[in-house]
């Protein structure tokens, strides 16, 4: 079943799976199927985000991406209006 997934991803989106690309592939995967989050991390080019599109289009989802950098904030994951709500919050109860 996998070698019939890499040549459909080949024909469809001229990606050339290299061997790491391949393990990648299927770890995201199964921690998908899994239900498991995912941190992928590592150097620029490294094929993190296009196995991310590949499996969203293999499985027809829509993909969201956020680039982290080291000021990466968690206001910048769910907002600060989120945040400010939280505050409020906290100091009503206490």
């Amino acid at each position: 079943m996998y070698m019939y997934m890499y040549i459909y991803i080949y024909i469809y989106f001229s990606v050339l799976l290299t061997k790491s690309m391949q393990r990648l592939y299927f770890l995201v995967e199964r921690c998908y199927n899994l239900r498991e989050p995912v941190l992928l991390v590592g150097e620029t080019g490294g094929g993190k985000t296009t196995v991310c599109q590949l499996l969203s289009a293999c499985l027809q989802l829509k993909l969201h991406t956020l680039n982290c950098h080291q000021y990466t904030e968690t206001s910048d994951f769910i907002g600060v209006s989120f945040l400010i709500l939280c505050l409020l919050i906290i100091l009503v109860r206490t």
